[in-house]
């Protein structure tokens, strides 16, 4: 097919960027993959030699964000599709500026119908540049504004919406987090505690919720915090549960408490 798009792949988790690629090749014929990246230096890199049609990309990655690879590189007609697990008030301002997202875990229909509009408006020639330092701001000012904020949480049938506040403590399980929320249900995340540790708020918030890595294994929201046992070293928290707090982390922990 002489005709087809070309695109490329830019997202960190090796898991994800590889599903899309294999997703991409059985269900959307229509495309050609030019390249793959794994983080922001090499996603500009791929984007400014390759200049593909479409752009998947990831918006959280460990040495910037997606917004970033678009402000940085060499400006040409391209379309983007985000791949994302980021909280619904960044979704919502990527709605408004009409961009196309895809949440994780990726789903086959929501890929098929995110390449049919991203391939009628390259072959209309309506593509149009987007102002993404805007876009930026407008999250932030978002997350920052509204008290009642979400998190998007990845589980195996979907994606879970949760108040930050609610999240008593999540726990880390190998390549996986369980969030442990205060109605005492549990979430299963298919991301790791070190994702979920730049995500939460480790300052005070305005409802009261500010994250602590008590543990390598722990991170704690300290408005559920009941008593600290410096013999044990432990926290225990409102719904009785005991976590372990790492001697390196004691320091930090008894000065935020001062």
């Amino acid at each position: 097919m002489s005709n087809r798009i070309s695109c490329v792949i830019v997202d960190d988790e090796e898991r994800s960027r590889n599903y899309l690629f294999k997703i991409i090749g059985r269900y959307c014929p229509e495309l050609l993959i030019l390249g793959t990246a794994a983080n922001m230096k090499e996603g500009i890199e791929l984007i400014n030699r390759e200049q593909p049609q479409l752009i998947f990309l990831d918006i959280e990655m460990p040495d910037g964000t997606g917004f970033e690879v678009l402000k940085e590189i060499t400006p040409y007609d391209y379309e983007v599709i985000f791949v994302t697990g980021y909280n619904d008030h960044a979704i919502r301002a990527i709605k408004v500026d009409a961009l196309d997202y895809l949440l994780k875990p990726l789903d086959t229909d929501e890929l098929k119908a995110a390449v049919r509009k991203a391939s009628q408006k390259i072959n209309k020639s309506i593509i149009k540049s987007t102002d993404f330092s805007e876009l930026i701001q407008k999250i932030n000012h978002q997350n920052d504004t509204l008290e009642t904020d979400k998190l998007a949480i990845p589980t195996s049938k979907g994606i879970d919406f949760v108040f930050i506040k609610n999240i008593i403590f999540c726990e880390a399980q190998k390549n996986y987090t369980t969030f442990h929320l205060s109605e005492g249900k549990t979430l299963v995340s298919s991301k790791n505690i070190g994702e979920y540790e730049k995500k939460l708020p480790l300052e005070l918030t305005t409802d009261s919720s500010r994250f602590f890595r008590a543990h390598k294994s722990y991170l704690v929201n300290l408005f559920y915090l009941k008593s600290y046992d410096n013999r044990e070293s432990y926290l225990e928290l409102t719904n009785g549960k005991k976590i372990p707090i790492a001697q390196r982390r004691r320091s930090d922990f008894l000065k935020i408490m001062r």
